[in-house]
């Protein structure tokens, strides 16, 4: 059942049809479907709407498709993410290892990831160690980046029209579907010229930010500084406002922890640990052993051989009394453990006990919505300037 509209008496300019997907597949009406015009008539001075609003019941809304994570309990897929740290934190080489993970499909840190094409926003790094850092990357996981776009420059995503013509530049090296994910490297060095303590400023980004999410259904990730006290995002709090997930990176010796204080819709993940060792002439980021697990047999024991869901699996665990579910999961994922199978509406997301073999979303199938296709050699611009 297609969702109402309050009117139909004029068409926006972004109005797409209506459906019970909404829009753009995501069950999320994009962000630039209203820009908060109204049209005044003559008569009586009022201000009708003149764009269609959908309208959904809480069974319609029941069935729009659920998103799924595009890095196992740490990003959501259509979402908009900060990963924030001090100077020096490591805060660029886990936005690296991220990307070069998702652009091959490859594991992060023991956790699946939704392989897809990835455009990197260098902003803070010259090119060269981009390069050296990806290439360091490859020797590590022995895998191939060939998904990964780099745009070696500053984008500033907030001018006026930059978003549109970065998305038209985009669809002419990856096609329709565009990238799973797009990083900006740095904030800062992609917001020039405005004001980081301004909510008006700050909006303006992070509208270009959800454009580029709606019209192709893919994460942005920003990568951020803290203040001066090492704490708190630098900056307006609109920014921790305007995004679902936020993550921190800290640097102590060689050990890098993240943490996440946001998740929305879900819980926020346990401390990850990695640390970050040579690789050729850069730095690349590994898990750190996390060790015996002593709850993890009896719990999946409790599961058995069938298939079971997130909430039985988190029930099994507080039912163990042998610690935090996050920690419980991670561990049995990077141990090739457990497999996520799929996800359905009647039950979501589903798991499995699996051999000790690798596994990761490439093997059960890739969303074909966001194929490579192969691409000039990266020599080519992403972006016009």
């Amino acid at each position: 059942m297609p969702p109402r509209s309050l009117t139909e008496s004029a068409q926006h300019p972004y109005e797409q049809p209506d459906g019970p997907e909404g829009p753009n597949g995501s069950g999320r009406w994009p962000a630039t479907h209203y820009d908060g015009d109204w049209a005044e008539e003559d008569s009586g001075g009022e201000s009708p709407l003149t764009v269609s609003f959908p309208l959904y019941t809480v069974e319609e809304l029941r069935q729009l498709p659920p998103r799924q994570w595009l890095v196992d309990g740490v990003l959501m897929e259509s979402s908009v993410a900060l990963l924030s740290g001090s100077f020096a934190s490591c805060k660029s080489i886990v936005a690296l290892a991220i990307a070069c993970s998702v652009a091959s499909g490859t594991p992060w840190l023991g956790l699946e990831v939704m392989p897809g094409p990835v455009l990197y926003v260098a902003a803070d790094d010259p090119a060269d160690e981009v390069a050296k850092r990806a290439s360091g990357w490859e020797a590590a996981h022995g895998a191939c980046v060939q998904g990964l776009l780099v745009f070696p420059g500053a984008f500033q995503l907030a001018a006026k029209g930059a978003a549109q013509q970065l998305i038209a530049a985009v669809k002419r090296r990856l096609g329709a579907s565009g990238p799973r994910l797009i990083v900006f490297d740095t904030f800062s060095k992609c917001f020039e010229g405005l004001d980081e303590n301004s909510a008006k400023d700050t909006a303006v980004f992070f509208k270009a930010a959800e454009l580029l999410r709606d019209h192709f259904k893919t994460t942005i990730l920003i990568v951020h500084h803290v203040g001066h006290k090492g704490t708190n995002v630098r900056g307006s709090s609109n920014i921790g406002a305007a995004v679902e997930t936020m993550l921190s990176a800290t640097l102590s010796g060689k050990d890098v922890t993240l943490r996440c204080t946001k998740q929305k819709g879900s819980p926020p993940f346990a401390a990850i640990k990695a640390r970050v060792r040579p690789s050729g002439d850069t730095l690349v980021l590994e898990k750190t052993e996390s060790g015996s697990c002593a709850g993890c047999e009896p719990v999946l024991a409790a599961l058995g051989d069938h298939n079971f869901t997130n909430s039985e699996w988190e029930a099994a665990v507080e039912r163990s009394g042998s610690g935090g579910f996050y920690k419980h999961k991670l561990h049995l994922t990077d141990g090739c453990r457990v497999t996520r199978n799929g996800t359905s509406r009647a039950k979501g997301t589903t798991y499995s006990m699996t051999p000790p073999s690798p596994v990761s979303l490439q093997d059960g199938g890739q969303d074909s919505s966001h194929s490579l296709t192969t691409p000039p050699p990266i020599g080519g611009s992403v972006s016009e300037k």
